[in-house]
């Protein structure tokens, strides 16, 4: 598998575009052409982690949160030490960031479905990219093979559906000029062809490599393809996530269960004057990244990753308890659905790829007695 393509399936799953303004999701270094065998996965891109992908032979190192980098990645001190350091090795570096938490697939659904709650709505919908409906024209004989190959690139994904399109079988007249060499037909003459036409629906940033697709697998010279702009909106989803839980609960009790769900949390808490708690707001990132949204969900506690003294404040005027459970202990222990995620698209592109979770990661952040 090369970095291109260990970087497509994950691309597959949450597309860089689909981050909060400000947030940076992309290679951080390394080439599309690279061989890749073994992938590391840590929440945060630290030195320790890139020398233990160095020593563990990796060829692609995987963070979830991406800290401090300058603005460019050169300036007057010259290459960050973490980058130069991978560069030397030939290790490819790739973060995500928010767009690990965007929609049904993110850290903070998956959160919500760790506490057992019914999923209410997102606070902050968000809209990331423009669609196309792509329509092509393609002979009978060779449909099949050609729908199967186009929607199997992700054309076709609506909500929670994958491979839909449409089809209605026509016929197509054409006659080949001189210098063709027509799958169907004779040059000179014209011809009537019995053909399908095929239509779905193509995110923008998978519109090139349908069209690529189509002039691959479509038997035609020269095929007919038609490519609308849609006025809509795709994937509309969001962050963070409002869930019920089944019943409302103190919130002591719920601190107790952050505790025993969150390993190694180091738990910081604002309290309010409700007695029990019911809606809440899951969000394993930085809360100051939707704290409008948060403000005004109607949530009666938010769990977070990371709550900034000024959101502390905002959410305590407006009477909305919070559990600051850290980020690190979040992501680490919502790491596994993720990697499930990536194995099961390696196994079915029949990818001989080592997943490994990172060993030298920690909490940098401890509270002391």
């Amino acid at each position: 598998m090369t970095l291109a393509e260990a970087i497509k399936s994950i691309e597959f799953k949450y597309p860089p575009q689909a981050t909060i303004p400000g947030d940076y999701a992309g290679i951080i270094c390394g080439k599309a052409n690279k061989s890749v065998n073994k992938i590391l996965f840590a929440v945060d891109f630290s030195m320790a982690v890139v020398l233990e992908s160095i020593r563990g032979g990796f060829d692609l190192l995987i963070t979830f949160h991406l800290p401090y980098i300058t603005k460019s990645l050169f300036d007057i001190r010259g290459l960050d030490a973490r980058v130069s350091r991978a560069v030397e090795n030939d290790l490819a570096i790739y973060s995500l960031s928010s767009n690990v938490e965007f929609g049904r697939s993110g850290f903070s659904y998956f959160m919500m479905e760790e506490f057992g709650a019914s999923f209410e709505a997102f606070s902050m919908t968000s809209c990331f990219e423009p669609m196309y409906k792509v329509v092509v024209f393609v002979p009978l004989d060779a449909f099949e093979k050609f729908r199967k190959a186009i929607l199997d690139i992700g054309a076709g994904y609506i909500g929670n559906y994958s491979h839909a399109s449409f089809s209605a079988k026509g016929e197509g007249t054409f006659k080949p000029l001189p210098g063709s060499e027509p799958y169907i037909g004779e040059v000179g003459k014209f011809e009537r062809v019995e053909e399908m036409r095929f239509e779905t629906i193509v995110p923008q940033h998978l519109l090139d490599e349908v069209l690529e697709a189509i002039n691959l697998y479509h038997p035609y010279e020269e095929p007919a393809v038609d490519v609308y702009s849609l006025n809509v909106n795709s994937k509309t989803a969001g962050f963070g996530v409002i869930g019920m839980l089944p019943y409302p609960m103190k919130l002591t009790n719920l601190i107790a269960e952050c505790r025993q769900k969150f390993f190694g949390a180091s738990i910081r808490v604002i309290e309010s004057e409700k007695n029990f708690v019911q809606r809440v707001l899951f969000w394993a990132d930085n809360v100051e990244k939707i704290i409008d949204s948060v403000l005004n969900s109607g949530a009666d506690v938010v769990i977070a990753g990371e709550i900034p003294h000024s959101c502390a404040v905002a959410l305590a005027d407006n009477q909305i308890a919070a559990i600051e459970i850290g980020i690190f202990a979040a992501k680490i222990n919502l790491m596994n659905y993720i990697l499930k995620i990536l194995d099961d698209a390696m196994h079915a592109s029949e990818k001989n790829v080592e997943l490994k979770v990172s060993e030298s990661q920690r909490e940098y952040l401890r509270h002391m007695a």
